[in-house]
């Protein structure tokens, strides 16, 4: 068999199903012989009956067979339909499939269909004929969200027979939930406790604060009694040496001694370098024209000279259009070279040009021996 476990979920949730019992239901093959169908009203009833306010919780509804008849059996087409009325809360999920204690009923022999919006459901039989003795049941597992309030509601339960016409009277039974505001159960155990995790990441360092406001100067304490005199320590190194005083004023120039005898003549010292070049004085006058001597004999002609540039570029006409082409005749032969033509007179003497520049700067002769040095005369007072 199957057994059907209540569990209490973290965050006050609560296992509710209905355990539908549905109860003996007809008969079976076993009392095939002259037995009369057998049909029966189930109890109906809730666990836990009491479910915490404003809490999200799960739980189980039961019905059970309360006519003890051995032979009873579902058929296909049994119906049953479960009604939540306000006072329960919202019904917020169903399970689809359901929960079975019996020796020869299977979970798939049932549907369930849930209605939301109208805290209804719906379960069906579609199985075939099957036994189903006291002490067998069927379950579903919903979940409610309760109102944040103390109360109660009904849930409904309405069966129908397959084997009933439509016609015949409501068949219902009813059972109240409670929503309550204090513990509905004994708190479990502490469970161990868990490992402790890694350390994470130092994060990054925050930003400096401002500085904080100067705070105001304190009084000055009083004055301590003067302390015995130490001992005098050792010299300390020689520190070093200070920068050189300013130079101090030029005292008045003394009087011119006498001049002393000439000293003997001194070695002739290396000629100095040469002195820069002077500048080049002006160009005197040009001279008058000479008489224009005769022409000399006309020279050879000289080489011809490059070709000038081409001149600019005419605009170019519109292109007219291609005639046909015709058939390329042979090259003809290079005639010969015409005869060279006399060279024209010559033209008459051009002006005379400006007088070039002045030719460069003879060399300087050798500098002269320098006199003796005389003897330098005694330094004034200062």
């Amino acid at each position: 068999m199957t057994r059907i476990q209540v569990a209490v979920g973290s965050g006050r949730r609560v296992l509710l199903a209905l355990l539908i019992v549905l109860a003996g239901i007809g008969g079976s093959a076993a009392a095939a012989v002259g037995s009369a169908l057998v049909r029966t009203i189930p109890d109906f009833s809730i666990s836990p009956a009491l479910i915490p306010i404003d809490s999200t919780s799960d739980a189980f509804l039961c019905l059970s067979n309360s006519y003890n008849a051995r032979y009873a059996s579902f058929q296909p087409g049994d119906t049953f339909t479960f009604t939540f009325d306000t006072g329960c809360g919202q019904l917020v999920h169903v399970e689809p499939a359901v929960y079975i204690n019996s020796a020869t009923l299977r979970s798939v022999d049932f549907t369930v269909q849930a209605n939301l919006s109208r805290n209804q459901i719906v379960v069906k039989y579609h199985g075939l004929i099957k036994a189903y003795e006291p002490g067998d049941s069927v379950c579903l597992r919903i979940t409610l969200q309760t109102d944040s309030f103390v109360g109660q509601g009904v849930v409904e339960v309405v069966w129908r027979y397959a084997s009933e016409p439509t016609t015949s009277v409501r068949s219902a039974r009813y059972t109240v939930i409670h929503t309550v505001d204090f513990p509905t159960g004994p708190p479990g155990p502490e469970g161990p406790e868990g490992p402790e995790g890694p350390t994470g990441p130092t994060g990054p360092t925050g930003p400096t604060g401002p500085t904080g406001p100067q705070g105001e100067i304190g009084p000055t304490g009083p004055t301590g009694p003067t302390g015995p005199q130490g001992d005098i320590g050792p010299t300390g190194p020689t520190g070093p040496t200070g920068p050189t005083g300013p130079q101090g004023d030029i005292g008045p120039t003394g009087p011119t001694g006498p001049t002393g005898p000439t000293g003997p003549q001194g070695e002739i010292g290396p000629t100095g370098p040469t002195g820069p070049q002077g500048e080049i004085g002006p160009t005197g006058p040009t001279g008058p024209q000479g008489e224009i001597g005769p022409t000399g004999p006309t020279g050879p002609q000289g080489e011809i000279g490059p070709t000038g540039p081409t001149g600019p570029q005419g605009e170019i006409g519109p292109t007219g259009p291609t005639g046909p082409q015709g058939e390329i005749g042979p090259t003809g032969p290079t005639g010969p070279q015409g005869e060279i033509g006399p060279t024209g007179p010559t033209g008459p003497q051009g002006e005379i040009g400006p007088t070039g520049p002045t030719g460069p700067q003879g060399e300087i002769g050798p500098t002269g021996p320098t006199g003796p040095q005389g003897e330098i005369g005694p330094t004034g007072p200062t």
